[in-house]
């Protein structure tokens, strides 16, 4: 980001003055779009000496100038501050705002006693430039603010967040809201910061899309406005067999939900055709679980898993279909392994391998450097560490570098599952979801998620983006199940039956 805003200043021409105004300018739209009432509110606007202090006494003028009173605080002393907060700090004196300055224990009671009577809070206290724990007067301010019952809003990202990492070091802003700055930092992306930064919005700020270009980041943030590039009315002569025609091959005794959900997803998301490949001991459940998804018995072994013989039976059927789904509910049946095996050497449509079939392969993951087709997979945090060796804890450390990293070595699509799922291309590419809530941590939900991606695949989106796209809707759909039931209710079907609002959603998003 300081590149980015240094080129900004330098080759386009715009000074940092003008970033920080429209950074207030955007701040005080978002404070309206969230709080309706902002002028009945006691608003705390507390600053520190940089610029993201500087946003905030930007913020502080401009809502005196709509009639909107603050209690402002800069936890420094204005002689301190950087360069373009002490020009905002004198326009704001000039318009005979008083500003206190917090610099001993005593000023901390008055700070104290105006953030127990706040109805929100703004936190423009530290920014992109921390480095190591909070200590002093800060530290004692972020812990009264994280006292209060006020509403906070972090400016560009919480206090006490490593701007690069993630890191929480000492005392951090726990804030509901977080409204990024130009482009969002990845510490509120990543554990434990994320924990921190609520519900988070990026903030356009006035950065020429040349200055950001220019930096060559290898790391997105999926976006509504990203995800409506891939969609598109359908033909008016559209039929059920140019909707997509999608193969799952899952299930076993015990586990016959997994696929249920994933062939429903798929028709929920758009899919004309869904086919579910079975246990043949299996096969009356499953008509019974299902009246749009049709089904195939194959081969079974003894305790109803799918056999290898199964093989030329699914490859027969991958023929006539444009995507096929392997893995939800397969069991650990030494034998269904074989016939994972074979299908990844022998499937020439693109494969969504999930679940099951991802723990089958373990052992041996350089199958995967054997496939004949594009191919994605979907690990959880525990399912990739069986194919890499690596330790949840170890892997939740460095969810964007692991998931690079198995992309890259193996050739694969890899959607790492979890809070903000990473999405690795082979090229090294990385998309970040933005969607998604705690109460989508239930079981069947990335079974969900197999059918949304393979119905993408099916209706013409190429896998790479079908994975970024499934992921954005997933969780979008998610976050609309989570308004009807809340978190602690929602279950996977609740997901599958959000799925069209979350695509009406995408839809009527404006260009």
């Amino acid at each position: 980001m300081r590149e980015i805003e240094n080129r900004t200043v330098k080759e386009y021409k715009i000074p940092a003055l003008v970033l920080m105004e429209n950074a207030g300018k955007s701040l005080v739209a978002f404070l309206r779009r969230k709080f309706p009432g902002l002028k009945r509110l006691k608003i705390v606007i507390v600053c520190g000496k940089g610029n993201n202090g500087g946003d905030g006494l930007v913020v502080s003028r401009l809502l005196k100038n709509a009639g909107i009173r603050t209690a402002t605080f800069l936890l420094a002393a204005g002689k301190d501050c950087s360069a373009e907060a002490k020009v905002n700090l004198k326009l704001l004196l000039k318009k005979k705002v008083t500003v206190n300055e917090v610099k001993d224990e005593k000023d901390l009671l008055l700070f104290s006693g105006a953030i127990k009577k706040a109805d929100l809070v703004i936190d423009a206290l530290l920014g992109t430039g921390l480095k190591g724990p909070v200590k002093g007067l800060k530290a004692e301010a972020i812990n009264i603010i994280n006292s209060s019952k006020a509403a906070v809003v972090a400016v560009d990202l919480p206090s006490g967040v490593n701007a690069g990492d993630g890191k929480v070091c000492g005392p951090c802003v726990n804030a509901g809201f977080t409204a990024a700055l130009g482009v969002v930092k990845l510490g509120v992306l990543l554990p434990p910061g994320l924990n921190y930064a609520g519900e988070l919005s990026v903030l356009d700020i006035g950065i020429p899309a040349g200055a950001v270009e220019a930096e060559k980041i290898r790391l997105n943030y999926t976006a509504l406005k990203d995800v409506k590039a891939f969609f598109s009315d359908r033909a008016k002569d559209c039929n059920k067999g140019t909707a997509g025609k999608i193969l799952v091959a899952g299930g076993s005794a015990g586990m016959t939900g997994a696929p249920c959900l994933t062939g429903l997803a798929a028709l929920r998301t758009g899919s004309g055709l869904v086919t579910l490949a079975c246990a043949k001991s299996l096969n009356d459940i499953f008509e019974i679980k299902m009246t749009e998804v049709m089904t195939k018995p194959v081969a079974e072994n003894k305790d109803r898993s799918l056999s290898s013989k199964a093989g030329g039976e699914i490859l027969g059927l991958i023929e006539r279909k444009d995507v096929l789904v392997l893995g939800p509910g397969l069991g650990n049946n030494k034998d269904t392994g074989v016939l994972v095996k074979n299908l990844i050497r022998k499937c020439k449509i693109p494969m969504v391998l999930d679940a099951d079939g991802l723990n089958l392969i373990a052992s041996a993951p350089k199958i995967l450097k054997e496939r004949n087709a594009e191919m994605i997979i979907t690990p959880h945090p525990g399912e990739l560490g069986r194919l890499t060796g690596l330790s949840i804890e170890e892997i939740e450390k460095a969810r964007i570098e692991t998931a690079r990293s198995f992309a890259k070595d193996y050739g694969v699509i890899t959607l790492l599952k979890g809070a903000c799922t990473v999405v690795a291309f082979p090229d090294g590419e990385v998309y970040i979801n933005s969607t998604g809530n705690p109460g989508m941590a239930t079981a069947g939900a990335g079974d969900v998620l197999s059918g949304v991606i393979a119905s993408l695949i099916g209706q013409k989106v190429e896998p790479k983006m079908a994975a970024v796209c499934g992921a954005f809707i997933h969780g979008l759909a998610g976050d609309l199940a989570k308004v009807k039931k809340g978190e602690h209710g929602l279950i996977a079907s609740d997901i599958i039956e959000e799925l069209p609002a979350a695509l009406l959603r995408i839809k009527k998003e404006k260009s």
